[in-house]
């Protein structure tokens, strides 16, 4: 028999009179906190069978004198863009680390800096390679004893959007993460370029996993390491916490504390250039995650 709609919200089906299915409301989707949405953007990446030997290391190989790097494909947050993360600069090597917060600007440690006229480099995610040439620079003004541990340095032409900047962690970062023995996953580089996990403290300060996959990808923070970065991930996007000041597991100054320093010292900088670029850091948006 065929199915005819009978009004008053009745079916006849094959002869017999019912009622249509009741319409499935959907669960709301379960509110998830910000420190467990970046943990689960770190831990979701992870299996037992990964090392720090194949998967720990960003660049299979790096020729600095002939500018060449690869890599590495078994990377564990390979998806992730970390092209703001400089390898190498020619005041220190691989050391004396930078990390790219406008299109135009790097940030690091002012302990640990360059000179005004340094290269600095940066590595697409093909390999391809981008050098700049520091022409300003301007370290916190009140800057004493590592803290507040922060320099700006303005480049002599902006980078291509192949390579992204970060954003930063935002200066209301408290009302949506708080230490409360909460172990919230964070990536942090070194001077080898090892991809590193560590569980975030509070500020800028860090402490040492324990739980077993993140920790094959922990090591202490040792000399040299000085202005590498230390990011939460927030959808996929970098949000930097802090650069290294000192070793262990690692801490530096708190970011998020200095959004409107490290603006008027882009600005410094800029004049010792001889430019006006108007860049600010971009402070990344907690706002889609529950307050606390």
């Amino acid at each position: 028999m065929s199915r005819l709609g009978l009004g008053l919200g009745l079916v006849l089906t094959n002869g017999c009179v019912s009622s249509p299915p009741e319409s499935v409301i959907p669960e709301p989707e379960p509110v998830v906190s910000l420190s467990t949405h970046c943990s689960q953007q770190i831990d979701g990446l992870l299996d037992d069978s990964m090392s720090m030997e194949a998967n720990g290391k960003i660049f299979t190989s790096q020729d600095h004198a002939s500018s060449t790097y690869v890599r590495n494909p078994d990377l564990w947050c390979g998806d992730l863009d970390i092209t703001c993360a400089s390898p190498w600069n020619s005041s220190g090597g691989h050391k004396r680390a930078g990390t790219l917060v406008t299109p135009r600007h790097v940030i690091g440690a002012a302990h640990y800096e360059y000179s005004v006229g340094a290269v600095v480099r940066f590595v697409e995610k093909d390999g391809t390679v981008h050098d700049r040439t520091v022409a300003g620079k301007a370290r916190h003004p009140e800057s004493r004893n590592y803290h507040p541990d922060l320099t700006i340095y303005t480049l002599d032409s902006d980078l291509p959007a192949t390579i992204k900047p970060c954003y930063v962690m935002p200066s209301d970062y408290t009302s949506y993460l708080v230490n409360e023995q909460v172990k919230t996953a964070c990536l942090g580089l070194d001077q080898e370029e090892k991809a590193l996990i560590i569980d975030w403290n509070s500020g800028g300060r860090m402490r040492t996993p324990t739980d077993p996959n993140r920790l094959i990808f922990h090591e202490n923070k040792i000399s040299g390491d000085s202005g590498n970065p230390a990011f939460l991930i927030v959808d996929g996007e970098l949000a930097l916490v802090t650069v290294w000041t000192f070793g262990g597991a690692g801490s530096g100054t708190p970011i998020a504390d200095y959004i409107s320093d490290l603006n008027t010292m882009i600005a410094t900088a800029d004049t010792q250039a001889g430019v006006s670029t108007n860049y600010t850091v971009t402070e990344a948006d907690f706002s889609t995650f529950p307050q606390i």
